[in-house]
């Protein structure tokens, strides 16, 4: 059976003719835009992400919550363990992760069979070793580590990440719209070779003491449990195939920006499942034409914020922090970030905006885990009130 879109349609109230659908995100003085999932935009009177009271037992789960992730409290929170799970989708497909890792905290290689994962480095350098060779690390990069690779990260210095696990396989996005784009070159990637493999970095063996390259620490079923080989299982002489891990810089990702509207979200997707429940999406520094609009989405979302002040939040949230954004919220720009931002502008005029945010999505809901607990902007969610 073969579906179809549904036609295009526009209805506008009388005496409000010749409204400008023209994908700015604040088209006239008292008239905001407002986006049904990114397809349909509404022009709507009153400001439309201002809350007046969320329902005394509203779900949990179900606010915008804040979280500050790069900072003492936090990082005391994470010890002894490597990584924690910030946010779990509800159908268990996806999981938020956050991970502070100390010089020599990896005792061995790591084995994930529960599914994929992508990894942003905030902060520190290092070498990331897999099965099949290893490269160097540094912050502002990702790096894709596919489902069952042996893997490890071995720190010089603390390095901080963020990160998606996905059951379903992370991919390459590619966009055939009215926009056609795909995120990187694929000879930006920098995949493992043997003049990486772990046992030539003899200059760097004061970082690994400890760490022993016949222990594997697997992941399955959410659990870990440990294997000890009788040799290395570092051991490669070379590789061929299209399932290896690799490391891509941000500097290396090349989106599409619109001079005349504010950009949608979904084209600066870098990394998506197949299936299309799932997206990581990078927003670099930038000349944008107006704030992000206010919008009802599918999706719900978490945002990392890695550089800069991000101009939507109104200073409320900062470098190290992380916005959770659920389904069934009107959200955007905070009051008074949209006060303080200028009228929308074209080419050369367009403001500059020097930051770098992480955005996680997912189809299905997400829910935040015990171990967020102690990290949260407690009411958030009161931003929108002013």
């Amino acid at each position: 059976m073969k579906v179809k879109e549904y036609p295009p349609r526009q209805v506008v109230a009388p005496g409000f003719e010749n409204l400008p659908f023209d994908g700015a995100s604040r088209p006239k003085e008292n008239l905001y835009a407002l986006k049904y999932s990114f397809g349909t935009q509404a022009i709507v009177e009153g400001y439309p992400s201002a809350l007046g009271a969320i329902e005394k037992d509203y779900p949990e789960s179900s606010k915008p919550r804040a979280y500050r992730l790069d900072n003492e409290v936090s990082r005391a929170l994470y010890l002894p363990r490597l990584s924690i799970s910030l946010l779990r989708s509800l159908d268990g497909a996806i999981s938020i992760m956050v991970c502070d890792q100390k010089k020599n905290q990896q005792a061995g290689m790591l084995q994930n069979v529960d599914g994929d994962e992508v990894w942003y480095i905030h902060r520190g350098n290092g070498i990331f070793i897999s099965g099949l060779g290893g490269f160097l690390f540094a912050p502002e990069s990702y790096i894709y580590i596919p489902k069952g690779m042996l893997y490890a990260f071995l720190p010089f210095d603390a390095i901080f990440r963020v990160g998606m696990e996905s059951k379903n396989k992370l991919l390459k996005p590619s966009f055939d719209g009215f926009i056609k784009s795909v995120p990187y070159d694929d000879e930006k990637c920098i995949v493992p070779n043997q003049y990486d493999r772990y046992d030539r970095f003899d200059e760097y063996t004061e970082f690994s003491s400890g760490f022993k390259s016949n222990i594997v620490f697997v992941k399955r079923a959410n659990n870990y449990f440990w294997i000890e080989y009788r040799n290395s299982v570092l051991d490669c002489a070379g590789w061929s195939g299209n399932i290896y891990p690799f490391l891509i810089q941000a500097k290396h990702l090349d989106f599409p920006t619109l001079s005349r509207n504010h950009t949608d979200p979904t084209h600066f997707a870098t990394f998506a499942t197949e299936d299309g429940s799932a997206m990581i999406s990078t927003f670099l520094s930038r000349h944008i034409h107006s704030l992000p609009y206010h919008h009802f989405n599918n999706w719900d979302e978490a945002l990392f914020y890695a550089k800069g002040d991000y101009a939507a939040r109104g200073g409320i949230v900062g470098a190290g922090d992380m916005t959770f954004h659920p389904q069934g919220f009107a959200h955007g720009p905070q009051p008074s970030a949209h006060e303080a931002w200028p009228e929308p502008k074209l080419g050369k005029d367009q403001p500059f905006v020097d930051e770098l945010a992480i955005m996680f999505e997912s189809r299905s809901p997400l829910i935040p885990t015990k171990e967020t607990a102690g990290m949260e902007i407690l009411d958030y969610w009161k931003s929108w009130s002013s």
